[in-house]
């Protein structure tokens, strides 16, 4: 487009104003809307400002039963594993936690191992991987008395492993460790 058929465009379109009437009063807003509104559409806060694959990491949600939910819904984002005759028991606790601004954890007793047991977490709206990318995993553990391995996997939605990394020599001990991993995804999904 030449500078004469450019001119000719921008002098054909529409124009726009926008009136402020700054001392009219406005629409009629609810005493009990207090600070700012924000509308966390499509995971925007959790999985995109805060960049976080792991949704409700802290197990947080339900926090606030009985003064807006009726449900006690802590284990939102997560599913418990039980494969072959596993079986196993999860509570959310919050006596002497790893910091009073983190104040929950989730207690995971294994009363039969199976073909495996654990938690998934099912991310926000999944958890998007790319082949030959790094994912840091990091938990912290107060193990009392499991002597086993912990398996961490990236694994699909049809059960393909993307990655796979096992923690050996888990401390048994009455204070929290921190275990650390980096996940190479084979795949992407």
């Amino acid at each position: 487009m030449n500078l004469t058929n450019q001119l000719n465009f921008l002098q054909q379109q529409e124009t726009y104003s926008l009136k402020i009437e700054a001392n009219k009063k406005g629409v009629e807003i609810s005493p009990t809307f207090i600070g700012v509104f924000f509308e966390d559409i499509n995971y925007g806060a959790d999985g995109g400002l805060y960049a976080e694959l792991i949704q409700n990491r802290s197990f947080e949600f339900g926090s606030f039963k009985d003064s807006f939910s009726k449900y006690d819904d802590y284990l939102y984002g997560w599913e418990v594993v039980c494969k072959g005759e596993g079986i196993i028991k999860v509570n959310r606790q919050d006596k002497e936690p790893i910091h009073k601004n983190n104040p929950h954890y989730l207690e995971v007793v294994i009363e039969k191992a199976g073909q495996g047991v654990g938690l998934s977490n099912l991310g926000f709206g999944g958890i998007s991987v790319c082949q030959d990318e790094q994912y840091n995993f990091s938990i912290y553990l107060n193990n009392k008395n499991y002597k086993g391995k912990l398996h961490i996997l990236l694994e699909g939605q049809n059960g393909e492993v993307y990655a796979n990394h096992e923690i050996e020599g888990l401390s048994i001990t009455d204070t929290w460790g921190k275990y650390e991993a980096v996940l190479l995804s084979q795949g992407t999904d």
